[in-house]
């Protein structure tokens, strides 16, 4: 039947992430069947990876219940940009010249709303698109203790692999002191609920991402996530 179809590998090293292509390089040209591709940037045009991101921000993720917890976007806390490979040096260079970025592949930027940000705003109108984001996430309940839990998603898209890494980097509680402010206090998620939280934002990637495809007049996809 017609349809998308996601596995979801995870390596230790490197090395075995390549084999991985490998072998789906190989089966996709011994079996017609499918159409075996790796879940990457390069397979969307420039405006879809700004995209790819933006749906992902805007995304209800408080429909989502996670062992009585929903959480919700606090802020994006950092971004990486790339320089769009497809346009020629003279035509970059003449987009570039109004901003720090000029002459620069790639950049992390840090900083409080960061999509709004004018010039974040300016450096997407310069031909860079994003590759990585750090998300914050916050619960809307809280715990038996009346404490807030937080966790920083991350979301890269590497060209060294062709894959992209859904990880959380740190995560906590926001603890209230008596003068009624919050404190970070870092504590490790439960194992059950940090496996919950990874497999459903891979999901989502996976479902803005085939349904940017499949937009596109690309059908038929079966795509092997990292």
């Amino acid at each position: 039947p017609d349809g998308n179809l996601a596995f979801d590998f995870s390596y230790v090293h490197s090395s075995e992430a390549n084999k991985t292509i490998k072998a789906i390089t190989f089966l996709s040209g011994v079996d017609n069947k499918f159409n075996l591709s790796i879940v990457s940037l390069s397979n969307l045009k420039f405006n879809q990876k700004i995209e790819l991101f933006d749906r992902f921000f805007t995304y209800n993720h408080t429909s989502f219940l996670f062992e009585d917890y929903n959480f919700n976007i606090e802020e994006i806390k950092s971004l990486k940009i790339k320089k769009n490979p497809e346009i020629s040096k003279e035509d970059n260079d003449e987009l570039v010249e109004t901003h720090e970025l000029k002459g620069i592949n790639s950049a992390i930027l840090n900083g409080e709303n960061l999509r709004e940000n004018q010039f974040v705003q300016s450096v997407l109108k310069s031909n860079y698109y994003f590759s990585m984001a750090k998300i914050r996430f916050k619960s809307n309940n809280t715990d038996s203790y009346g404490n807030f839990i937080y966790f920083d998603l991350i979301i890269e898209f590497k060209t060294s692999k062709e894959s992209f890494e859904v990880t959380i980097e740190e995560s906590g509680i926001y603890e209230l002191n008596p003068d009624h402010k919050n404190t970070e206090v870092r504590k490790a998620l439960n194992p059950n609920l940090k496996k919950s939280l990874l497999d459903n934002y891979k999901k989502i990637i996976f479902e803005i991402y085939t349904d940017i495809l499949n937009n596109s007049n690309i059908t038929n996809i079966t795509d092997i996530t990292k």
